[in-house]
């Protein structure tokens, strides 16, 4: 297959095991908008156990974010996402799509 018709990365699943046992995955897929723009769609779930099911968390910040102190909003104002997985974790994530399949596999 040449370089033109190599297939790209459309959807990826992260999944992380914390010390605690609880685990995040981390599903990013790439979607296309009404101009034809491609960006990225992202979900988070949590779950305490390997046995627990899975709950999506929410993308939405505290509602008083705004006035929260930095301190405060880093504990509890960020988004369930946030909480759960890592900015580091979410790119990480995101960057693997558009990329060759071949490039994601052999994991350069």
């Amino acid at each position: 297959m040449s370089e033109d018709q190599e297939k790209l990365v459309s959807e990826v699943e992260a999944l992380i095991t914390r010390e605690d046992g609880s685990q995040v995955k981390i599903r990013a897929s790439t979607c296309y908008n009404i101009n034809g723009h491609n960006s990225a769609w992202l979900d988070v779930f949590r779950r305490e156990n390997n046995s627990a099911k899975w709950k999506l968390c929410s993308d939405r910040k505290h509602p008083d974010w705004r006035t929260m102190s930095v301190y405060r909003y880093v504990r509890e104002g960020r988004s369930e996402q946030l909480q759960y997985a890592t900015p580091g974790e979410i790119l990480k994530t995101i960057s693997m799509l558009g990329k060759p399949v071949t490039h994601v596999v052999e994991g350069n």
